[in-house]
């Protein structure tokens, strides 16, 4: 069974939707822009009950959970953290885009 940051979205697909995005600004993006973009690939996460959703702290739960997924990416070496707050798409990045069909050159 897939690892999931929720029932609702596969860890997996959260971060294919972060690579994604990160390809389609040109390959760097800001994290918090990057973490919306990605979030609107899920109909499920638009519903305002969903986008509401806060942690004990009060931040906003799904954003918390998208952005976990970028220290992931690192680890494995398909993004670079460039400085605070700007990621970048490396090779293996869009290697791993390509052989998943989200992108078609």
């Amino acid at each position: 069974m897939k690892e999931s940051i929720n029932s609702l979205v596969p860890q997996d697909d959260a971060e294919l939707a972060i690579l994604l995005e990160l390809f389609l600004c040109g390959g760097e993006g800001d994290t918090g822009y990057i973490v919306k973009r990605a979030m609107t690939r899920f109909p499920i996460l638009q519903t305002q009950k969903e986008l509401d959703r806060e942690t004990p702290s009060g931040r906003g739960w799904w954003s918390g959970r998208f952005r976990f997924n970028f220290s992931n990416l690192g680890k494995r070496g398909e993004a670079i953290n460039v400085k605070r707050g700007l990621w970048r798409i490396t090779e293996e990045g869009m290697n791993r885009l390509k052989r998943s069909g989200y992108y078609q050159k």
